[in-house]
């Protein structure tokens, strides 16, 4: 007979050559003792074991926004170089002690000075050297986040030396129960331009929605879609709202764009009855372009992954030479680094199948994209992020089995600088025996 010890719970009595299932409240690396209760000293050095979470898609709802007091007690925007801390509630029926990460957008707006918004764990840790949203005077910018929860909630910081307004709308949370996730090789499935996914060739006109049909493309129980979102030739300001088809469009949105613009952002959307909508939340037409890459339903389906939150951590900088040779990438080059995972686990560690990284491109010569794609497999015909000559534009991406390396193409006819900071990845199912 022997006790194990879990490093979140008390000890657990089993027999030696018995089974049994333990569910830790969080996802991440866990520590495991074992001893002898009769006695004995602890019989061997800490086990460790890494387990994921399952992801609970929820309709979007606004947490955060600093002009209008909601998530905080004023309508003061968050001051120069100062943090902003939001506690996350209880989501889907979840206890927030149960809650490892919290997928949202996050938008921000006025900003009197340019700089970066940083969103890390309140776990008392100094900020991390990692950015969310790159942004210039004026300007609003969205991004999704996915970010851990630890002590409660997350911290918002706000690296620049003017004042800022924050929004933030939650998407889902990684937590006990929920679905797995389900990379797929990434896939254009609309282009308004040429009428891929739509019922026509054609702008999205002023306030009208899109219905997106997915059904060809997921299985019957998907209950969200990772979509990567790109708008183009929008004849005026708006945004994009992504949410279940037929249902009431949220308050919330997905994409913030300018006219004449091409913007991109990740989002992940719940899927009913095999659709999203998209909504043009603008005066004017615009084009809108949805790579697939990925989908959360049962296991049953394919989607058995679960997601260990892990960073944020900078693991590529091409201005300082982290990660990869210091040097901007060239006109239609790419370049190749390693994980986080790859640099600091050890060979007890799962072997991650998949990855979710934040992309930045800063000081591009030209306007072009980039591309993320697994390093050992060719360049595929999609975006992840668009970038305009001197402009810094961050996305949030997601990786399908990346293998031991990630590759970052550059297609433009200039040189660009290119940050990556590794936000948490995919594992399969795993167990431990003793």
């Amino acid at each position: 007979m022997y006790s194990y010890v879990f490093d979140d719970a008390t000890a657990l009595p089993v027999d030696t050559d018995g089974a049994f299932t333990y569910t830790f409240h969080r996802a991440g690396d866990h520590e495991i003792d074992r001893y002898d209760p009769r006695g004995g000293p602890y019989d061997e050095t800490a086990r460790h074991v890494v387990v994921g979470a399952d992801y609970t898609p929820v309709p979007p709802v606004r947490l955060l926004d600093t002009r209008h007091s909601i998530g905080v007690t004023t309508t003061t925007p968050v001051a120069a170089g100062a943090d902003l801390v939001l506690p996350i509630p209880s989501v889907a029926g979840i206890p927030a002690a149960d809650i490892s990460a919290v997928v949202a957008n996050v938008t921000v707006t006025q900003p009197t000075a340019g700089g970066h918004m940083t969103v890390y764990p309140d776990n008392g840790a100094s900020v991390p050297t990692a950015s969310n949203l790159n942004f210039t005077a004026g300007q609003t910018v969205p991004n999704l986040v996915t970010v851990p929860v630890e002590g409660g909630g997350v911290v918002f910081h706000n690296g620049s030396s003017g004042t800022v307004h924050l929004l933030m709308d939650l998407q889902g949370i990684y937590g006990r129960g929920g679905s797995g996730f389900k990379p797929v090789s990434p896939a254009r499935v609309l282009d308004t331009r040429s009428g891929l996914g739509a019922s026509s060739a054609g702008p999205i006109g002023a306030h009208g929605t899109l219905a997106l049909i997915l059904s060809g493309r997921l299985p019957a129980d998907a209950t969200a879609a990772v979509l990567n979102l790109t708008v183009t030739r929008p004849t005026d300001h708006g945004y994009l709202t992504a949410y279940p088809h037929a249902g009431a469009v949220p308050g919330v949105s997905n994409l913030n764009f300018t006219a004449g613009q091409t913007a991109a952002n990740l989002a992940l959307v719940p899927v009913a009855g095999g659709k999203v909508d998209i909504f043009n939340g603008s005066g004017g037409t615009v084009q809108v372009v949805a790579d697939l890459e990925g989908y959360f339903g049962s296991a049953v389906s394919g989607a058995n992954q679960s997601y260990v939150p892990d960073g944020p951590a900078r693991i590529v900088d091409t201005r300082y030479g982290t990660g990869v040779p210091k040097a901007p990438v060239p006109a239609d080059s790419s370049i190749s680094f390693y994980p986080h995972w790859y640099q600091t686990c050890s060979t007890s560690c799962p072997l991650p199948v998949g990855a979710v990284l934040n992309v930045t491109a800063t000081q591009p010569q030209k306007n072009g994209f980039l591309t993320v794609y697994p390093n050992e497999q060719t360049v595929p015909n999609v975006s992840n992020l668009n970038f305009t000559a001197g402009a810094t534009v961050p996305n949030l991406v997601s990786v399908a089995d990346p293998g031991l390396m990630i590759g970052v193409y550059n297609h433009s006819g200039g040189s660009v600088q290119v940050i990556v900071d590794e936000e948490g990845y995919y594992i399969a199912p795993q167990t431990w025996a003793d």
